[in-house]
């Protein structure tokens, strides 16, 4: 049977449930099919469930020993990309518009569009695909908006040195 998806504000597919599985989406994406009477998330349809991680053998908690050393508690657990936006390209950051825009069109602008140009990688490296493309956008959005606004004041400019013009020349 086949399904489509709704993420990234559009609908996408037709994709087969195997397809849909692979493609490891959070449980609360949302999915239709013709069957169905309306959108619903993945996580409530047995077909589409996401397979679980093996649990590990047992091993015995083997400590190192403790060598004058303080005890500070067990290692962090440091976050490691497993996944959602692995299967996706990196969205580009825009850094090099947003720092021309900066430097040679409206620094306000400009700046807003670095920061956001700067959430990109983090971002996508988080497992957070969405909120990365949205940076991306936002980051090209800010740039061109410096970049009109910046076009739109050196018109009005070279306007008014034009009407100043004429009108000194018509008091010569």
């Amino acid at each position: 049977m086949k399904y489509y998806i709704y993420r990234n504000d559009r609908q996408e597919g037709p994709y087969e449930a195997k397809t849909i599985v692979n493609m490891r989406l959070s449980n609360d994406t949302f999915v239709w099919n013709e069957t169905m009477s309306d959108w619903q998330p993945i996580g409530t349809i047995p077909e589409l469930q996401q397979p679980q991680a093996p649990t590990p053998p047992y091993q015995p908690n083997y400590r190192q020993p403790n060598y004058g050393q303080p005890n500070y508690g067990p290692s962090p657990a440091y976050a490691v990309n497993q996944g959602s936006s692995s299967n996706y390209p990196k969205p580009s950051s825009h850094m090099a518009l947003a720092i021309i825009t900066t430097l040679m069109c409206c620094l306000p602008t400009g700046i807003v569009a670095i920061v956001k140009s700067g959430k990109v990688d983090s971002l996508y490296f988080a497992g957070r695909y969405d909120e990365a493309v949205e940076a991306s956008k936002s980051s090209m959005n800010w740039s061109i908006a410096g970049i009109v606004i910046s076009l739109i004041a050196w018109l009005a400019y070279v306007l008014m040195i034009f009407v100043f013009g004429i009108s000194m020349a018509a008091y010569s």
